[in-house]
């Protein structure tokens, strides 16, 4: 009952019923021992899993509690190093557009979401969960959009610079 499983029940001699019910309870307390040791296990791989994770993930309660945030999200979204089991997410989060997007999440799922936290980007996604509560995702898109700004700057910087030279040909050519 105090979960050591090293005490098992005495095996009663001479009363048989006694006997086996001792016997089914040493069973059971085996078999409990190793499922326990089994979802200890899956547990503790769940959590490194989600801790190596590049992505930031929040996991919320349905009324916008945290249950549990892993170093990328802790990183992105500037949480402190050590969370206190259940708090608000208006505790922890001063952003206001952060915020309400988490506090929203519980009861809305978001499909794709970008927010500027700071100078960063962020891509934010989040998904109800059927117990209730919801996981929401972060993905740093801030180097994406600097490419993507880098790439139109090139292809209108270009685009400019072929049109003068073309108009001169296209010039010459109706000379021609």
């Amino acid at each position: 009952a105090k979960g050591d499983f090293s005490t098992r029940a005495p095996l009663a001699q001479g009363v048989e019923e006694l006997t086996d019910l001792a016997s089914a309870f040493n069973r059971l307390t085996e078999q409990l021992q190793a499922r326990l040791s089994e979802l200890g296990r899956d547990r503790d791989e769940m959590r490194a899993l989600i801790d190596t994770m590049a992505e930031g993930v929040v996991a919320l309660t349905d009324d916008a509690r945290v249950v549990r945030v892993n170093r990328a999200a802790r990183a992105l979204l500037g949480f402190p190093a050590e969370i206190p089991p259940f708090a608000p997410v208006g505790t922890l989060v001063r952003h206001e557009q952060l915020r309400a997007l988490l506090e929203g999440s519980v009861a809305h799922p978001v499909q794709s979401q970008e927010i500027q936290l700071g100078d960063r980007v962020l891509l934010a996604a989040s998904r109800r969960l059927a117990l209730g509560g919801a996981v929401t995702t972060f993905l740093d898109i801030t180097e994406t959009r600097r490419l993507e700004r880098v790439r139109r700057d090139f292809v209108a910087n270009a685009s400019h610079e072929l049109k003068t030279p073309l108009t001169s040909i296209r010039g010459f050519a109706e000379t021609l």
